[in-house]
């Protein structure tokens, strides 16, 4: 049966009708004899009934005849990843492949052709035995591009293709199209079947990862280079980790990695002069690794001299802006403006020389994009409603989404009761406050935008539970869009239940970058320091915190422009945007040139394009050969070069032995998709014909019972008896 709504359904909606029939025959003809009336029932209930089986819509699939032959190709993976020796007795892929095609050879009434296919379609096999010439060496492997060229060929021959069952360990190396396969075999109606042999293979293998591939550092700066190594299968060893820039000073680290783990090394480095310096972590040679190429990792640093502006407003000084202006000040590459307010007509403003202190009886501000703009970063700390307006929040807004400015708000929520305006700006929504003792602890998004890890200690570093405890802050509630927690605070067992919250939120706003330190009383990790080394943690978090900011707004300090690829890892020849926006939008763009440089060698110089108001352009580089490449955008501003720098890897393609185990997940869902599926590995063994995995060729159509004179002529006939008898008795 083939009812147009599912069978459960039809069955229940039949007995239903009939049932109404019958009880409405019986109803209906009470003022006949019992004979009569039992006849009358009998009719009305045989004609409801064979009225539903129409409905129910009988009959039989009929394959039709597309007047060409249909046949099944078969393909058969001769890549070197087959030749591995991982099925039953010692028998290779390759070995496999062959018993298996040789049962699919005994399918009566299956046309079938054999082809072979590595990093594409190969030859044509008159039979089986024709494998047992080739051997499985293949250097790539292209799964769905054979797959595609088969259907281009089917359809341009005089056969057509029935489907295809394809015989391979699922280890794609060509770029995929799956999707575009199956979507085509789909609607081709040429379902995709495979076997999959092989399975899991332990690799072993050493490898080396940075956090980071490109870092940005000023002159004298401290910076942390977070390395990974991950022991693969290779039992507990010791390797020496050697870290070198550009090919000079070596430094080296022993580690004792423990079998399939993953060690962690910091390496803290300084840079004396403006550059750009190329960072190479190697852990030389290792025997029975087996996978030489990430043995190695190289990383970019641009070293840039250029200060970091800060304007700094505090409304109701305290110990923690007191502590937070002296770290500030401290630091060589800072220009600290501070603006105070000491009383309702009593305004503070001191810059970096505190010689230029100045007084004022009103709020002082910047009352103009160009002023503002001159900061990098703007600190608030409580009491910011004295400063602020609403002429002034619009200001910050241009501030933040057009010139990529960076706010930082210190001190938890900046303001008492509500800013309307300014609430639209920051990363959470202020709940209650928090007096409970709580710690800091990093979260995996923290670590993630690289704050922890590569600026400030990582997520499992002892400091966290050494530093003293801190008390005040504020719940809260509700993130704002784009928002993610950088840090909680927990609170400790004695003082509560363990519960958390935000103590450091980040909010990209436009070009710019929205900051929430969450908590109060931070000056006491400077003057109470609770653990051995700690004393000069407070002054180093406030630094990396800042430099942190600077980097992740669009511009960094001294520049008006900003340039981002859309990718920084590709393989050869696959295109990439470096992206430029520009603060300035009326200044001239005829000197700005994007260089490609691989080795401090000059490889390729492009003219990027922009729009028509001049605020962004692009280019697009594609890469050549392997190995890393510098992109540099070269302008001028007010005369002086000024270059940006990023760095673009690229990979080496992959080989057939990078990795041997088999992947059916990857068969799976192109069988799926096609309307096939996967023939799993102990089925084969018991396959007697086409039918235990194959459906039938060509397509089906549906055949009617109920479509014939005789039927109708019977409804009508009981009809019409009944309709007879009742006009007889009177009862019409």
């Amino acid at each position: 049966m083939n009812p147009l709504i599912p069978i459960e359904y039809a069955l229940i909606l039949t007995a239903l009708f009939v049932f109404i029939a019958v009880w409405m025959g019986w109803k209906s003809s009470g003022g006949a004899g019992t004979g009569k009336r039992l006849t009358i029932t009998a009719l009305r209930g045989a004609t409801a009934l064979l009225l539903m089986l129409i409905a129910l819509n009988p009959g039989r699939w009929r394959q039709e005849d597309s007047g060409s032959e249909k046949r099944w190709a078969v393909m058969i993976d001769r890549s070197l990843s087959m030749d591995v020796k991982d099925e039953k007795g010692g028998m290779s892929r390759w070995e496999k492949a062959h018993t298996c095609l040789m049962k699919i050879d005994q399918f009566a009434g299956m046309p079938k052709d054999y082809y072979t296919f590595s990093a594409g379609l190969e030859e044509k096999l008159n039979s089986p035995e024709d494998m047992k010439k080739l051997k499985a060496d293949g250097a790539s492997t292209d799964i769905t591009g054979t797959g595609e060229k088969l259907i281009d060929i089917y359809k341009a021959g005089r056969s057509g293709l029935a489907g295809m069952i394809i015989i391979s360990d699922g280890h794609q190396i060509a770029p995929s199209k799956e999707g575009e396969f199956a979507l085509r075999a789909r609607a081709e109606c040429m379902p995709v079947y495979a076997f999959v042999p092989g399975g899991k293979v332990p690799g072993k293998n050493i490898s080396i990862t940075a956090s980071r591939r490109y870092y940005t550092a000023f002159i004298g700066e401290t910076l942390s280079i977070q390395t990974f190594v991950k022991n693969t299968n290779m039992g507990n060893t010791g390797i020496s980790l050697e870290l070198s820039c550009n090919g000079r000073n070596p430094e080296t680290k022993k580690l004792q990695i423990e079998n399939n783990s993953t060690a962690e090394c910091e390496f803290k480095m300084k840079f004396p002069q403006k550059g750009i310096y190329r960072i190479t972590l190697s852990a030389g040679h290792i025997a029975g690794d087996g996978v030489q190429d990430d043995d190695q990792t190289e990383i970019m640093v641009s070293v840039i001299n250029e200060k970091i502006n800060i304007l700094m407003i505090e409304g109701q000084p305290f110990w923690d802006s007191k502590f937070l202006s002296q770290a500030l000040r401290k630091n060589p590459n800072i220009n600290l403006t501070n603006i105070y307010r000491l009383s309702e007509t009593r305004y503070f403003e001191v810059k970096t020389d505190e010689s230029g202190a100045s007084e004022s009886e009103v709020p002082i501000f910047p009352d103009n994009i160009k002023d503002l703009a001159a900061f990098d970063i703007v600190i608030f700390g409580k009491g910011i409603e004295y400063f602020l307006n609403n002429k002034r929040i619009n200001l910050l807004k241009v501030y933040l989404k057009d010139s990529g400015g960076a706010l930082l708000l210190a001190r938890a929520k900046p303001y008492s009761e509500n800013l309307p305006g300014f609430e639209t700006l920051e990363p959470v929504k202020w709940g209650e406050a928090v007096s409970r003792e709580y710690r800091w602890e990093p979260t995996e998004a923290g670590t993630a935008s690289g704050i922890f890890g590569d600026f400030l200690p990582g997520i499992n570093n002892r400091i966290w539970n050494e530093l003293p405890m801190l008390k005040y802050a504020y719940r809260c509630p509700e993130l704002n869009s784009f928002s993610e927690v950088l840090a909680q605070g927990k609170v400790s067992s004695s003082s509560g239940a363990g519960s958390s919250f935000p103590v450091l939120i980040s909010r990209k706003y436009g070009k710019g970058i929205v900051t929430a330190l969450n908590s109060e009383g931070l000056w006491t990790w400077d003057f109470f320091p609770s653990g051995k080394g700690n004393g000069a943690f407070y002054g180093e978090f406030w630094l990396q915190l800042i430099h942190w900011m600077a980097r992740h707004s669009d511009y960094l300090p001294g520049f008006n422009m900003a340039l981002r690829l859309n990718k920084t890892s590709v393989l050869p020849g696959e295109p990439v945007t470096a992206l430029i926006s520009a603060r300035d939008t009326a200044s001239e763009k005829s000197d700005i040139l994007i260089n490609v440089f691989k080795n401090s060698q000059l490889i390729d110089s492009i003219k990027p394009v922009f729009d028509e108001d001049g605020s962004s352009g692009s280019a697009i580089i594609v890469p050549g050969k392997t190995g890393i490449l510098t992109v540099e955008l070269r302008y001028k501003e007010n005369s002086k070069d000024m270059t940006l720098h990023s760095m673009l890897f690229v990979k080496r393609p992959p080989e057939e032995g990078d990795e041997l185990s088999a992947d059916p997940a990857f068969l799976k869902k192109i069988c799926e998709d096609s309307g096939g599926r996967l023939i799993a590995n102990d089925e084969i063994e018991f396959m007697k014909k086409e039918k235990d995995i194959l459906p039938e060729q060509g397509n089906a159509v549906w055949i009617p019972l109920w479509d014939n004179w005789m039927l109708l002529c019977v409804i009508v006939f009981l009809a019409g008896a009944e309709c007879f008898i009742r006009r007889r008795n009177g009862m019409l």
